[in-house]
């Protein structure tokens, strides 16, 4: 009897063996962070967090206030940094007392560390735009730029307040579930994020080259408090879409891809022949 039921135990556990190995595997859910430059509690943040958490594994780390303007600006060597969390019913949220940058790497990072690693970063929705080389300046971007340090895909998506104020979210949402679909499909090339801005009754999607800078400060104004800068912002030029500062202000959501790498590639031969060794 001992050999029989050795034999049957043998038997039943390579058939499950089987079993299992002819079985699909179970593909883990698409894991997205959201962060953003304006603090953890804005609504467009909020908005994003609740409408792709109905597909997608969501995980939040933003700065705990507003930092906006911070660009790519760290306090990665300022000590430790105090963090905020708290799970809701949707998603895990990470507070931190720090700049854009250091939210995006820290949910990154603490969601690597738990066995859960980060697919795509979302920075946003982030009221207004960012066209033009004033993206630069931006944390909405810096905190997408943080992204492509760890190789990972990443979107900065702005939202004209006119629209939002008419049509709530929708529009931002919408074009970043079809961006997410094509990202996971295609992928995005190392060092390369996505920043798209949708303006108010968009006339259609451009896909476009970074334009110029668009705003130009005229001189500094001395006030009872300080020096305020006399800031003038560009306007559009009729009928050019070349870049995304003159689409975005005739009218068209701009999807400009950005680069991580700075360097100017086609002045290298120019400067090694100055022979500087």
């Amino acid at each position: 009897m001992a050999v029989i039921s050795n034999v049957f135990i043998r038997f039943f556990m390579a058939a499950v063996g089987l079993y299992i190995l002819s079985c699909p595997a179970v593909a883990a859910p698409y894991h997205i962070l959201i962060t953003n430059d304006d603090g953890i509690d804005n609504p467009g943040l909020i908005a994003l967090a609740h409408s792709l958490s109905k597909d997608f594994h969501i995980t939040v780390s933003a700065p705990a206030k507003n930092m906006s303007g911070n660009s790519h600006a760290t306090n990665l060597f300022k000590g430790p940094v105090k963090v905020d969390e708290k799970k809701t019913e949707r998603y895990m949220s990470f507070a931190v007392h720090g700049t854009p940058a250091d939210a995006a790497r820290f949910g990154i990072i603490r969601m690597r560390n738990s066995g859960t690693p980060v697919d795509l970063v979302i920075s946003g929705i982030n009221p207004g735009s960012n066209i033009g080389a004033l993206s630069h300046l931006s944390g909405t971007i810096g905190a997408a730029m943080e992204a492509l340090y760890y190789d990972i895909p990443a979107i900065a998506l702005n939202l004209d307040r006119k629209a939002q104020k008419a049509n709530g979210y929708g529009a931002a949402t919408n074009l970043v579930k079809k961006l997410i679909g094509k990202i996971r499909k295609n992928g995005l090339p190392h060092g390369v994020m996505l920043n798209v801005n949708i303006p108010h009754n968009a006339k259609g999607r451009l896909i476009v080259p970074m334009g110029p800078n668009i705003i130009t400060v005229k001189s500094f104004i001395k006030t009872e408090t300080g020096y305020k800068p006399d800031i003038t912002f560009a306007t559009a030029e009729k009928d050019k879409r070349g870049n995304d500062v003159a689409a975005y202000l005739n009218g068209y959501t701009t999807i400009t891809p950005l680069k991580i790498d700075w360097t100017a590639q086609d002045i290298l031969p120019q400067l090694r022949s100055w022979h500087l060794e």
